[in-house]
């Protein structure tokens, strides 16, 4: 069973805590119907998780604001689509950039300003976090 917790934010209580292609087709249904450019799944229970597990679905190139998070790593695990990942200095200064495709893990542990900016209009990835989520500390340009 998924239920929608937020805007474009639906969470997952079923178990076991498979995810299959079925779900991929699942989050990118569940953004085009209701119109949002990003949305997720999560498969972990709460906030206050110590492991979070999204699969999440960028629509029409859409570019989720350059941010940073000190108090996590975080992997991105792309399923389908192709995107730029960037890592900033500031707003101005890009420190590195690569491009991400469909089958390819990427590992953040530099926790510098960042962002996803996708090359296909379609972008569905895995992305696994510590938890827990922390809103108030989450800091953007």
């Amino acid at each position: 069973m998924i239920y929608e917790k937020a805007k474009g934010v639906f969470y997952s209580d079923s178990s076991p805590k498979l995810i299959t292609q079925s779900h991929v087709e699942e989050v990118v249904r569940l953004a085009r119907d209701n119109h949002y450019n990003l949305c997720r799944i999560c498969y972990h229970d709460n906030e206050e998780s110590q492991l979070m597990l999204m699969l999440i679905a960028v629509l029409n190139k859409f570019i989720y604001p350059p941010h940073r998070h000190q108090w996590k790593d975080e992997s991105y695990h792309i399923l389908r689509g192709k995107c730029v990942y960037k890592q900033f200095i500031d707003s101005d200064t890009v420190s590195a950039e690569f491009e991400l495709t469909t089958g390819q893990t990427f590992l953040n542990t530099d926790r510098s300003y960042h962002s996803l900016y996708p090359l296909t209009d379609e972008l569905v990835f895995l992305e696994t976090a510590v938890g827990p989520f922390m809103p108030n500390q989450l800091d953007f340009f």
